[in-house]
């Protein structure tokens, strides 16, 4: 018996032994596990990559709001001064302090607006300075106090 497929003859003790000598393929080969292995390490890097900047930006939140806070307190501080005595009650116009760990740095102006002197019109500056990982942070807060005679 003869099976003719295309234009060779091929007997069916032929097509046995072919299926034989074709081993079917169990696992993966040892390319297809490096392209996968290089394919995973990449994207856990961009997902690393994205946890540590996303961790970055919430604790420079954090510190930012912190530092409003005592920012606040700092300036109702020299708010009371200003109008209760016409002056600050200490020379100290920079300093430190920290919180969470982390070193704070604070600078402190205030002048009395010219042209207007009568009216007591103070104008205060309050920076500070902080690190958020290697790059250098400011924030700034302007208000002005009027000092009224009784």
């Amino acid at each position: 018996m003869t099976l003719l497929i295309g234009k060779s003859d091929v007997t069916p003790h032929m097509v046995h032994f072919r299926h034989l000598n074709q081993k079917k393929k169990i696992g993966f080969s040892l390319i297809e596990l490096i392209v996968a292995t290089v394919i995973l390490s990449v994207g856990i890097v961009i997902v690393y990559q994205g946890f540590l900047i996303s961790l970055e930006g919430f604790n420079y939140c954090i510190d930012y709001l912190n530092t409003q806070q005592w920012m606040d307190e700092k300036m109702w501080e020299v708010k009371d001064q200003l109008i209760h005595y016409r002056t600050l009650l200490t020379e100290d116009n920079t300093g430190t302090f920290m919180r969470d760990n982390k070193k704070f740095k604070w600078d402190l102006s205030y002048h009395l607006i010219e042209g207007i002197e009568e009216k007591g019109l103070y104008e205060i500056n309050l920076n500070v300075f902080w690190n958020e990982g290697e790059r250098g942070v400011s924030a700034t807060r302007s208000t002005y106090v009027l000092f009224v005679s009784e």
